[in-house]
């Protein structure tokens, strides 16, 4: 009998110790649910489709860009206006991009699909010079851009060179 007593009060405890985690659970859940409608609605009113396994949020401002080197941030104010709304494809490329993570994207013409991919990897450049330049170390990020034609290279590293103004970079 005093076994089960024990046991009860045990369960009792453990049982209010689960209860306090749901309710923490339950009361960050309309902040999570609001979140998620946000950029249900973001995507719905850009008509942006992205599948994929924890995809992140778009941005709505360059300025969202996480740790977006800040000579770079005023290149994208310079030449594009402080006020300018990013594209879809660079709303949802550029947060999946940054974080490592491959994105197969399909924009028309003039979308920005150049700069949707050409600030996150100007940004990893530069973090990795800096880093590079702190330890003395070799360089451990590099890029690659491949193009069917020679005179889309060309236009992508005029977009590289106007957005890294003022940065040093190969």
């Amino acid at each position: 009998l005093k076994a089960d007593k024990r046991k009860e009060k045990k369960t009792t405890r453990k049982m209010k110790g689960e209860d306090s985690k749901l309710m923490r659970v339950l009361k960050l859940a309309p902040r999570f649910a609001a979140a998620a409608e946000e950029v249900k609605q973001l995507h719905k009113k850009n008509k942006i489709k992205a599948a994929g396994n924890d995809v992140p949020a778009p941005i709505s401002q360059f300025s969202e860009f996480k740790c977006l080197d800040s000579q770079l941030l005023k290149n994208v104010q310079s030449i594009l206006g402080s006020d300018v709304v990013p594209t879809p494809i660079q709303m949802q490329a550029i947060p999946v991009i940054s974080e490592g993570r491959e994105v197969i994207a399909i924009a028309p013409t003039g979308s920005g699909k150049t700069l949707a991919y050409a600030l996150p990897i100007l940004n990893m450049l530069l973090k990795e010079r800096d880093q590079e330049t702190a330890k003395s170390a070799k360089r451990v990020f590099k890029a690659v851009i491949l193009s069917p034609t020679r005179e889309l290279g060309m236009q992508i590293f005029r977009v590289f060179k106007r957005f890294s103004a003022g940065r040093t970079l190969r």
